[in-house]
């Protein structure tokens, strides 16, 4: 409860003081609210609401992580997915067509191509969305993980188990042999590919018993890919 009184009360300041800052510690102040806010919106509504309020203001007041002078990738996507987290489709769509043209040439068309295909998922418009995700060509590991996931999560809503094995194989070759990629992205990856993998066995064999272990499982999980949606597909 004092976290959450403190951290409002911060926000509540930084809204009132905000425009008599300087440029960069106007930056690092709302930077510092929004690292802050998304460490814990995983497990905390509260603050996932409270992370895509301060996406908006940041947005508001054209402060947005940076890469050559334009929108980071990682930004750009992050926000998409804080926007659909809360459901908001339109937001989600008018903020893809306003900063499209701001984002950093490198990746520009993938990302723009992925989020795209996010929001067609989110529509449960699984065709289309995979038509969008072939056309991404990887240049780093992101692009290909990020492509290999969302794939898990069509195949596996579409009830093609047979092609979510292939890619969760596909997935964990990738992460074995790449060295570029972190160690934390690793073992969030790592947990998604077990999760998965049992469940989706589950399901075939129509075992709930063994879905109800993987929910103790994974709610003891604090590192694992795609969080909020594999809660919502822990069912039978």
């Amino acid at each position: 409860m004092g976290g959450k009184k403190i951290y409002s009360e911060t926000k509540d300041l930084l809204l009132k003081h905000s425009d008599s800052l300087d440029a960069s510690d106007k930056m690092l102040a709302w930077k510092e609210l929004f690292y802050y806010s998304q460490n814990i919106s995983e497990s905390d509504n509260f603050y996932r609401r409270e992370n895509f309020l301060i996406i908006q203001e940041m947005l508001n007041r054209n402060l947005f992580p940076e890469e050559e002078n334009r929108m980071s990738t990682h930004a750009f996507i992050y926000f998409v997915k804080a926007g659909l987290r809360q459901n908001k489709i339109r937001w989600t769509e008018n903020f893809i067509n306003k900063y499209k043209e701001q984002l950093t040439k490198i990746n520009k068309t993938n990302t723009h191509l992925y989020c795209e295909a996010l929001i067609l998922f989110h529509k449960n418009n699984y065709i289309q969305s995979t038509n969008l995700l072939s056309k991404i060509t990887p240049k780093d590991f992101y692009f290909h993980i990020f492509k290999k996931i969302l794939q898990c999560k069509i195949y596996f809503e579409s009830g093609d188990y047979d092609s979510v094995f292939l890619i969760l194989k596909s997935l964990n070759a990738l992460i074995k042999y790449d060295a570029a990629i972190p160690a934390e992205t690793i073992l969030r990856i790592k947990n998604f590919i077990k999760i998965l993998n049992q469940l989706t066995r589950a399901k075939i064999n129509n075992d709930k018993l063994n879905i109800d272990m993987l929910k103790s499982t994974f709610n003891k999980l604090h590192e694992i890919e795609e969080k909020d949606w594999i809660s919502s597909v822990l069912t039978l």
